[in-house]
C-alpha cells in the first residue's frame, strides 16, 4: 500500500520492526547479506521510536494538551 510513496528505508523499517531478535540482539547475522545489515541500522534507529513500555493506564488527557488540528 505505501510501497510507491516510501523510500526503500522506509519500507525496510516498517517490515522488519518488530523482528527484535535480529534488530536488537543481532541474531541470524549469517543468514543477512551486506545489504540487510546496512539496512538494519536503519530498523536499530527507528525501533527506540516505537518499542516503549506500554503503559498501565491511559494517558492523561489534560496533561498532555491540546489536541493539533489540521
Amino acid at each position: 500500500m505505501v510501497k510507491d510513496y516510501l523510500p526503500e528505508e522506509a519500507l525496510y523499517m516498517i517490515q522488519y520492526h518488530s523482528f527484535c531478535s535480529c534488530h536488537r540482539e543481532r541474531a541470524y547475522e549469517y543468514l543477512k547479506s551486506d545489504r540487510d545489515r546496512r539496512m538494519f541500522e536503519w530498523v536499530r534507529a527507528f525501533t527506540p521510536t516505537i518499542c516503549t513500555p506500554r503503559a498501565r493506564s491511559p494517558p492523561d488527557a489534560k496533561a498532555l494538551g491540546p489536541i493539533m488540528t489540521v
